[in-house]
């Protein structure tokens, strides 16, 4: 049946054949190429830079050191990130000066010819000794930075067990947040059985082929365009507000195809930086990181260390579970839009728990910045909780599913930090997966199965969306949120197609730039099927009535009495029966050519979380310690699929993610420099990599997206490591409690063991 619903992708075609611009491909006349000089120390002071030597070299036209620029302090919401190092570097990679030069190759030259004085100040890499009273202070000036503190509280207004400690204990962190229900001093008293586990989470890159890329010009009005890969274009143009003075009007964020997100590309990397060279040269500059500066420098998802204890009465239910996290946000913590990670509240899991602590700490350290990527924070407590989860059923001598089944979440339960959600599928998805992968079948020697649950609601937000239909009878679909590889035009196209009764093939989607396009809220948190897509039905089905009210009126037909049906404009007092095109196109003529509907909603997440379970089954070689995936299952509770193609591809390339998270991906440091900066060194799976996936969409239409439609893109990446996790000690009955799983750790720990 989802068959039906399928729809390929509206950029496909230009994307395969090569037609598609990315942020390096523009070129406008007088094009200048930016560079940065970047800090080779991970914490010293800057005593002095010297550009001389860069200045002279033919076909440089700017060279810039944070002495020219404005000392501003940049951030989504926690302000702490300098345009260039102004007295100090906090990692290697950091930015000390730029150059705009006539080709990349001289830019770089000059680059290199900046001489940089250093004065090594003591660092530290790892959070935990960070946190240690004789630690070195990474931002001493961290009281004076900017911070959300009201904006915070308003977010979180809605309960009152969450608190917040916005002023550091220690001069190391970034933020502490601490969630709590009930007393679980109380719980654990009460509790038969206490359980407690340790484990660790390595940074982990995005993945995207596409580097951080920008263009921006400015005309002899003073109007600036800015050409970027951002994901977020109204945002960008509100940072850019803030940080030049340069009015709103005069600012324009022109989005271009994006090579990859999945969290990355969210805010402002170099852009400001071309704006202030443009400024100086009089040229447009573009400046595009390479794939060694995107690993070095870019951002990356958090490291974490999370410890998880859990109390259990004489009925083996869960009664206390208090969790510890530490996540490592590196030199910078400005580019999280929160002042800690979302997936936070998720470590207590999705089970019924009367009593709860959480308590996350973010801390600072010198080593490249990490910030938001696929289900910030969630794939990291998901691998504790649900190898937790393992581990105590097998302590008790329990089946993991058995274990699971009994204190899964059911709907009219209260949620693990308050409140009742609904349209539960926890057990369901459970059960599924678990009859796929054949949780009961005979095993041979060597092969395990394991699984892991999640949930996660659905992002929300504002967003608008015009659609118009023009003399010719074409259905546009005007948005100003970027593709940024999920798929989105194409659900936008197929939500206004249905609305409409008409194929999808007869909808365009239009992506404008924020003066020509309607306002969103921007890509990323699985916001945009239920925002922008909310917006979008909101708008076609007002031009809905609107054209029915039109042709009845036209057509002489009586008032009331036309509907669109199967892409005809249907009488039904008289049967009378028009194409949806050649009708609607008349309209738009006697309309001046064009009728338009515009819809802006704020869209909540609703009540209505989804829920997932991936299990997977694995032969593990007892000598060598290799792990082989045989097959895997995904089981996701989607409310309603909208285009079926589109969403598998996001389960798929969710656990892709999730896989090399697992067995091969590890952003390896020493000394606060990378030891791997390209992909030659830094295994994420490839296509053989993959295992036979089978995947089932449930869908109940309880969700608050169009159509019952439930959000996919992050929980896609977080069930996958656990379940691998799970499977392994299953399989020769070793924990590899720290990822990734490499076969080294699992011979190991099998030597180990004997």
């Amino acid at each position: 049946m989802t068959k039906k619903r399928d729809t390929p992708r509206v950029d496909g075609r230009e994307k395969v054949c090569g037609t598609a611009l990315y942020a390096g491909d523009i070129r406008l006349p007088g094009l200048l190429f930016g560079i940065a000089l970047r800090s080779t120390v991970p914490h010293a002071l800057i005593k002095s830079v010297d550009a001389s030597m860069a200045r002279r070299i033919p076909g440089v036209h700017a060279v810039l050191t944070a002495a020219d620029l404005p000392p501003l302090l940049l951030g989504k919401r926690l302000k702490d990130i300098p345009l260039l190092a102004r007295d100090r570097v906090r990692f290697i990679g950091e930015k000390v000066a730029v150059v705009a030069a006539e080709s990349r190759e001289i830019a770089e030259e000059a680059a290199y010819a900046i001489a940089v004085e250093y004065s090594d100040l003591p660092a530290v890499f790892d959070p935990e000794e960070a946190l240690q009273p004789d630690a070195p202070a990474l931002h001493p000036d961290f009281e004076s930075y900017t911070k959300p503190t009201e904006w915070i509280k308003a977010e979180w207004r809605s309960s009152e067990r969450q608190q917040f400690h916005l002023e550091p204990r220690h001069p190391n962190i970034s933020s502490e947040v601490v969630f709590e229900k009930g007393d679980v001093r109380e719980g654990f008293e009460r509790s038969v059985n206490v359980f407690e586990d340790v484990f660790q989470i390595p940074m982990q890159h995005h993945g995207f082929i596409e580097p951080h890329g920008c263009t921006v010009a400015i005309d002899s009005s003073g109007k600036v365009r800015v050409s970027s890969c951002v994901k977020d274009p109204f945002d960008m143009r509100q940072w850019f507000f803030e940080a030049t003075g340069v009015s709103l009007e005069k600012i324009v964020v022109m989005p271009v195809r994006i090579g990859g997100d999945f969290g990355g590309k969210g805010y402002i990397m170099d852009e400001l930086l071309a704006f202030f060279l443009a400024r100086a040269c009089g040229r447009p500059v573009q400046m595009v990181m390479s794939q060694n500066e995107e690993f070095a420098a870019g951002i990356h998802r958090h490291g974490a260390t999370i410890r998880i204890k859990s109390g259990l009465d004489r009925d083996r239910r869960l009664v206390a579970r208090e969790v510890q996290i530490l996540f490592n946000n590196g030199a910078y913590a400005g580019y999280r839009p929160r002042m800690t990670l979302g997936g936070t509240p998720r470590a207590a899991g999705c089970y019924r728990i009367s009593h709860v602590r959480i308590a996350s700490v973010c801390a600072y350290t010198n080593q490249v910045p990490c910030g938001h990527m696929r289900g910030p924070g969630q794939p990291q407590v998901t691998f504790a909780v649900e190898c937790h989860t393992d581990l105590i059923a097998r302590r008790l001598g329990m089946d993991p599913v058995a274990f699971r089944q009994l204190n899964v979440l059911r709907d009219g339960d209260e949620a693990p930090l308050g409140g009742i959600w609904h349209s539960v599928a926890a057990a369901q998805v459970l059960t599924r997966a678990a009859e796929a992968i054949g949780w009961t079948r005979l095993k041979k020697d060597g092969v395990g199965r394991g699984l892991a649950l999640t949930e996660r609601h659905t992002g929300s937000g504002p967003a608008a969306v015009a659609v118009e239909v023009n003399e010719r009878g074409q259905i546009l679909v005007r948005t100003g949120v970027p593709e940024v590889g999920t798929g989105a035009h194409t659900v936008l196209q197929r939500v206004v197609a249905t609305a409409l009764t008409i194929d999808s093939s007869e909808v365009a989607v239009l992506q404008g730039d924020t003066e020509t396009g309607p306002f969103d809220g921007g890509s990323g948190g699985s916001h945009v099927t239920n925002a922008t897509g909310g917006a979008a039905l909101k708008a076609a089905q007002a031009l809905r009535l609107r054209l029915c009210s039109l042709a009845a009126d036209f057509m002489g037909w009586p008032t009331g009495s036309v509907e669109l049906d199967k892409g005809r404009f249907i009488c039904r007092k008289n049967s009378g029966r028009v194409a949806f095109a050649r009708l609607a196109g008349e309209l738009a003529k006697l309309q001046g050519g064009l009728i338009q509907e515009k819809a802006e909603i704020t869209a909540e997440h609703g009540d209505a979380a989804g829920y997932a379970c991936h299990a997977v089954e694995v032969t593990v070689d007892r000598e060598t310690g290799q792990v082989k995936i045989n097959r895997a299952v995904a089981v996701h509770d989607v409310g309603y699929a909208i285009n079926p193609r589109g969403l598998t591809g996001q389960i798929e390339g969710g656990f892709s993610q999730g896989l090399g998270m697992a067995l091969t991906e590890d952003l390896q440091l020493e000394d606060g420099r990378l030891l791997y900066v390209n992909f030659d060194g830094y295994k994420i799976p490839s296509l053989v990599d993959m295992p036979p996936l089978f995947i089932e969409l449930m869908e109940n239409r309880d969700g608050p997206g169009p159509f019952g439609a439930k959000g996919i893109g992050e929980i896609a990446a977080s069930p996958t490591a656990p379940a691998l996790a799970n499977a392994v000690q299953d399989a020769v009955g070793v924990r590899i409690c720290d990822l990734p799983i490499s076969a080294e750790k699992v011979a190991q720990a099998l030597r180990a063991k004997k």
